[in-house]
């Protein structure tokens, strides 16, 4: 097993509650939105210290590091609205785990991430 240095990855599964499935690119604006109205001071660094992955119908999830996981979990739980247009939504966080692969086992939901050519 190879030695990680620095702050190790942690994947967070997310539910998200609403009418209508939402895309990557809803809840990374909608993110964006909280983070600028909540934690302004964050702006700047957001883009480094979490990455939405992927998202499936209802379900999704984002990338953080280990100490950033109470305030991802924080921000996701704030967001109140995303979409085009704007609808109401509530996201939940699920699980944590140390990698993709597990996460997807243990929730038993088919996610599957379109291959960049």
């Amino acid at each position: 097993m190879a030695v990680r240095h620095g702050p190790r990855r942690r994947y967070i599964l997310f539910r998200i509650d609403s009418q209508h499935p939402k895309q990557r690119g809803d809840l990374i604006g909608a993110l964006n939105y909280v983070i600028r109205k909540r934690e302004p001071d964050l702006l700047e660094s957001a883009r480094d210290r979490f990455h939405v992955i992927l998202t499936h119908g209802s379900w999704g999830i984002v990338r953080c590091s280990e100490t950033d996981r109470e305030l991802t979990e924080r921000l996701l739980s704030s967001v109140e609205r995303a979409g085009r247009p704007l609808e109401d939504v509530k996201i939940e966080t699920v699980m944590t785990s140390g990698t993709i692969k597990t996460l997807k086992k243990k929730a038993s939901i088919p996610f599957k991430r379109k291959r960049r050519r």
